[in-house]
């Protein structure tokens, strides 16, 4: 009786090895490899130094833009009580 159940049971061996390996195919497009996660991290590095470089730009030229704000107003008055000493 063992002889006749053993290729029975070799086949439902087969058979589970067979739905083990088209489980993993079905999962191996959606696995990242490690050389994956780390170009990943890569392009945040990248798009993180952009962003930091953006912001400084910005910060600056906001700064720039008060400066001649400042300025601007500061000549306004400056005109305004000029105007007005030349006016009795």
């Amino acid at each position: 009786m063992l002889p006749q159940k053993r290729p029975k049971l070799l086949q439902k061996q087969f058979m589970v090895y067979k739905e083990i390996d088209r489980r993993y195919e079905l999962h191996s497009k959606q696995l990242a490899t490690r050389g994956d996660v780390e170009a990943v991290r890569s392009e945040v590095a990248k798009i993180d130094t952009k962003l930091a470089e953006a912001e400084t730009r910005l910060i600056r030229s906001m700064a720039e833009n008060q400066r001649w704000t400042i300025a601007a107003i500061g000549i306004i008055v400056a005109l305004v009580a000029a105007i007005q000493k030349l006016i009795p």
